[in-house]
């Protein structure tokens, strides 16, 4: 498991965040927001999926980073199910009726998205490198 394949993805989700909360600031475009949501949903959902079947289950095989990696599941572990409730509950029709709404539905989302990777890049990730090396 890379690290840097993981922050590679970060990286990609933190950049469709930003043009997300970009167009939610500007006029209306519930195409573009549709569009930019699916790109996201697909980097997303794959990412978290990888981390749940194979980052925590690696980092959780290791005395010290289990702990660590267990407050990340229930802490953080929310954000699957949250983000599939926003992709179900917004499809485009609902975006051009209701773009305020959208607004104060996705942006906590987006926080926690960011807040997420955040921690896990200065808190996980440097226990997954810790653990590659010892195992070198």
């Amino acid at each position: 498991m890379e690290v840097d394949f993981f922050k590679a993805e970060h990286a990609a989700l933190l950049d469709l965040r930003r043009q997300l909360l970009d167009v939610l600031d500007g006029a209306a475009d519930p195409d573009l927001a549709r569009s930019l949501l699916g790109m996201m949903n697909r980097i997303l959902l794959s990412h978290l999926v990888k981390e749940d079947e194979h980052l925590y289950p690696h980092l959780k095989r290791n005395p010290l980073a289990a702990p660590v990696a267990e407050q990340f599941e229930r802490e953080l572990g929310g954000l699957a199910l949250a983000w599939r409730t926003l992709m179900t509950g917004w499809p485009v029709e609902r975006i051009a009726t209701d773009w305020q709404g959208l607004n104060v539905a996705a942006r906590p989302l987006f926080d926690l998205l960011e807040e997420r990777a955040r921690r896990e890049e200065e808190e996980l990730y440097p226990l997954l490198s810790a653990r590659q090396q010892d195992a070198a």
